[in-house]
């Protein structure tokens, strides 16, 4: 996003809103337990984080959920599918693999989604989470290649840059919305989100009491 709001996403829903729902959806994400279901879900953030600007790296992507399901593979159960290596692939360690990796993509997606620059929550406490999370929304863009070549230096880099954001940031601050931003939900947007909520959660529901 980069701090311009020219989407639909960011004009409709103000940043607290967001986080707001973003914290209401991620619990049905932990809470699917069959493939169709967890497949959905991503799906779903994947189409939001397209129609919400967020600029996506497929080969990141990709990379992570193979390697999530890679080491899902180390742990076979269940009907052999065939042998790579000498490694069983397993029915039941590539559907847990697969689960798992489309789970932590969504929660991934949805934190680029909950968390936006102009996030501002009321109170200390509200101010000490805001800060968090913009710590956490910084630590997710860090480019990966970058991070494998020189993680110590990188890292150090990242740091000294929140701290002298963080000094300059005075506590509970009232975001400025000159620069188009919204300070108010769009109820379209807001019924929309809301379905969505509902929706999640109904399906991880019913996946959760199917399985168990």
């Amino acid at each position: 996003m980069g701090g311009r709001l020219d989407s639909w996403y960011d004009r409709s829903l103000s940043a607290r809103f967001a986080a707001v729902g973003g914290l209401a959806l991620a619990p049905s994400f932990v809470l699917g337990r069959s493939l169709p279901v967890v497949g959905a879900q991503l799906g779903t953030m994947l189409v939001l984080t397209w129609v919400a600007g967020v600029r996506l790296r497929p080969v990141r992507t990709v990379t992570f959920i193979g390697l999530v399901v890679a080491f899902n593979l180390l742990s076979p159960a269940g009907r052999v599918l065939a042998t790579v290596a000498s490694l069983p692939v397993t029915v039941g360690a590539l559907t847990l693999g697969l689960e798992r990796a489309a789970t932590l993509t969504s929660l991934l997606l949805l934190s680029k989604l909950a968390i936006r620059p102009r996030l501002r929550l009321p109170g200390r406490l509200g101010a000490l989470t805001t800060l968090t999370l913009g710590y956490l929304r910084d630590l997710l863009a860090l480019p990966v290649a970058e991070m494998v070549r020189r993680p110590t230096a990188r890292l150090d880099e990242l740091l000294l840059q929140l701290h002298f954001r963080g000094t300059e940031e005075s506590v509970g601050a009232v975001p400025n919305f000159a620069d188009g931003g919204t300070p108010t939900t769009a109820p379209l947007a807001a019924v929309s989100a809301g379905l969505l909520v509902v929706a999640s959660w109904v399906a991880a529901l019913l996946s959760y009491t199917h399985t168990g």
